[in-house]
């Protein structure tokens, strides 16, 4: 673990000048109280390094409930950021660990993970919402989610491909103990990763709607049950492009997957790889897939699978069917996703078979 600076505290500084922070608390700031916690720690000296983070993330509290929004706490005006809070909740994690508290310790390295992914979403520009597609078969689980007119994310775990995600290689506890200095706080930091999920699209690098991208055979035949499946079109508000801090340590982002040359070597024997690094890195033999990912992080989730409701402004806005959907499934499909929404048939192009037509299609669950 690296040292970590501090920015400044004009906001809180100002509320102590107010009368809303009394001065005795403003005399030992958070700042200050982390950085005698992180000295404490690396001296081995792990009852004081206690009494210390506890202290900084009182006066975090403190400050923050002084500041009209989360918002206003994390801009660019010398306030702490989402990595340096990150970084108070880690350490409080690995303290809490070597004083043998691991429910407390698991508690503040969760609170770590919810501010890490608060980082960029890199679609900050996006303001009237993004169009992402998502290649499905017809299974139960899929169909729920039109049902419920939400997302699923999914532990990645559950992936077939095991280095989709490097974060189940990395944060393993076995690799961690032979990466990182020290044991006693590996179990519940490895554990805190277990509370991500995700789930795939395909977008280009603007969001906007894209006929290729639905084209695109190898999406129908890998994704979409060798083409008997469907594609969805959704638009998704800004808000749910990423998910803004409200307090409740529930987060979700959009972010384009970065893929890496096959000839550049990605190692996971390090002590510290970035979110952006564990969640969002893929092989170049992938680049075709155009992914972009909806990373998710909630505390209070333990199970492999978590639905997100689609807020008021994200929608579905069109269903494209495979070339070997079937009537009744189509049928099914729109009786539960209604007349509100353009529907599509991928049709055989006889004079370029590799580029399929798409022919729009009568909203008509009867098939009267």
């Amino acid at each position: 673990m690296t040292n970590t600076q501090l920015p400044g505290e004009s906001k809180y500084e100002n509320a102590c000048k107010n009368g809303k922070v009394s001065a005795k608390e403003s005399e030992d700031s958070f700042a200050l109280a982390f950085q005698k916690a992180e000295k404490s720690n690396l001296e081995g000296d792990f009852n004081n390094a206690q009494v210390h983070i506890d202290k900084a993330i009182s006066r975090f509290e403190t400050r923050k409930q002084c500041i009209n929004s989360a918002e206003d706490l994390l801009n660019d005006d010398g306030l702490l950021g989402h990595s340096e809070i990150s970084h108070m909740y880690r350490l409080a994690g690995e303290i809490y660990a070597k004083c043998k508290d691991y429910d407390k310790s698991l508690l503040y390295y969760q609170k770590s993970q919810y501010y890490l992914s608060q980082l960029s979403s890199g679609f900050n520009n996006i303001e009237n919402g993004g169009i992402v597609y998502s290649f499905r078969r017809v299974s139960v689980y899929a169909l729920s989610d039109l049902i419920a007119n939400s997302i699923t994310v999914t532990h990645p775990s559950q992936m077939n491909d095991p280095f989709d995600s490097l974060f189940t290689l990395w944060a393993s506890e076995e690799n961690l103990k032979n990466t990182c200095k020290g044991e006693s706080h590996i179990p519940t930091f490895s554990e805190s990763f277990n509370f991500y999920r995700i789930r795939s699209f395909v977008g280009n690098n603007m969001l906007t709607s894209d006929n290729k991208l639905v084209r695109n055979i190898i999406m129908w035949s890998h994704y979409a049950d060798d083409h008997k499946g469907y594609c969805i079109k959704y638009r998704l508000s800004k808000h749910f492009i990423k998910k803004s801090d409200d307090g409740t340590f529930k987060h979700h982002y959009l972010r384009r997957i970065c893929y890496v040359p096959q000839k550049e070597i990605v190692s996971v024997n390090r002590s510290n790889m970035t979110t952006n690094e564990l969640f969002t890195t893929k092989s170049n033999q992938w680049s075709g897939e155009h992914e972009i990912r909806l990373v998710s992080y909630d505390s209070s989730h333990n199970g492999d699978f978590l639905q997100l409701k689609l807020d008021d402004c994200s929608k579905i806005e069109a269903i494209y069917f495979g070339y070997r959907c079937s009537d009744s499934d189509q049928r099914n499909i729109m009786s539960i996703v209604g007349e509100k929404v353009d529907y599509y048939k991928m049709v055989l192009n006889s004079k370029n078979v590799y580029s399929m037509i798409i022919k729009k299609i009568q909203y008509n669950p009867s098939n009267k």
